[in-house]
């Protein structure tokens, strides 16, 4: 009898720890199959926000999620957002775009995002800033020889800057308690308002990285479009370089003809 007992004690001992197992395998896989679910509805909401903007809740009525939707909207996106928004889609069949890019392009051309913090950077305004001042202080007074017609169209820009000894002492102080004045502006770093909507931040991040489309203005004040760069590039071709109304043929046997198109030495820097 004795060792009955322990055979049972041992056979139920044995089924406690397999019932354990196999119970502890069953609660992880449920954790398992419960994250997976989690992350899947979460990748779908996402993406409806991505596409929409925002993403309801099935469980209530479209009353309540309308005034959900209202209630999270920006005061400033409430009372300044865009009423009349267009989106032309010329590009090709079979490119892809990014979702949901109407809100974002119906914006028009002149749109200027606004970030969180407002950390410009000024060197390359005031580079800019001390050539056309540089120049125009040296030229100033100065008679101008200018042998070939100028064309503004045709014009390249000279990187030449007259030096330092040849500028007055005073132009050179000013320009520099101007560039330390400028530069202690932006050095703080301010908090300012964004004008834009998470999703509409998402559909610019996804644009930014797309290198195959343009934006680009159509005729007729029709508003803002969206095209492909290949699309884009062999209608330029045919409605502009390959007609002769656009173009105009330079004979090879008058190579003074160039000279009209090549900046000039003693050609001011336009401001």
């Amino acid at each position: 009898p004795k060792i009955r007992r322990s055979r049972q004690r041992h056979e139920r001992k044995t089924k406690e720890r397999t019932l354990k197992q196999e119970e502890d395998e069953e609660n992880a896989a449920q954790l398992t199959l419960r994250n997976r679910v989690s992350l899947i509805l979460g990748s779908i909401r996402q993406r409806i926000v991505i596409a929409y903007g925002s993403a309801s809740d099935s469980t209530l009525t479209p009353n309540h999620n309308a005034s959900i939707q209202l209630n999270n909207m920006p005061t400033w996106h409430y009372f300044s957002r865009g009423t009349n928004m267009a989106m032309h889609n010329l590009c090709s069949h079979g490119v892809s775009i990014p979702k949901n890019l109407s809100s974002l392009i119906g914006l028009g051309m002149k749109f200027c995002p606004v970030e969180k913090y407002a950390h410009p950077d000024p060197s390359d305004t005031l580079k800019r800033f001390r050539k056309d001042l540089y120049t125009n202080t040296f030229y100033a007074g100065r008679s101008i020889d200018q042998d070939d017609v100028f064309i503004p169209k045709m014009h390249v820009e000279s990187d030449w800057e007259p030096k330092e000894w040849d500028l007055p002492p005073t132009i050179i102080d000013r320009f520099d308690k101007f560039t330390k004045s400028v530069n202690l502006l932006f050095k703080k770093k301010r908090r300012q308002e964004n004008n834009l909507l998470p999703f509409q931040k998402l559909a610019l991040q996804s644009l930014a990285l797309r290198t195959d489309l343009l934006i680009v203005n159509c005729d007729k004040n029709l508003g803002t479009g969206l095209i492909d760069t290949l699309t884009y590039i062999r209608r330029a071709f045919k409605d502009h370089l390959d007609t002769p109304t656009s173009t105009t043929t330079l004979a090879l046997t008058k190579p003074n003809s160039l000279s009209s198109i090549r900046p000039s030495r003693h050609t001011r820097t336009p401001g």
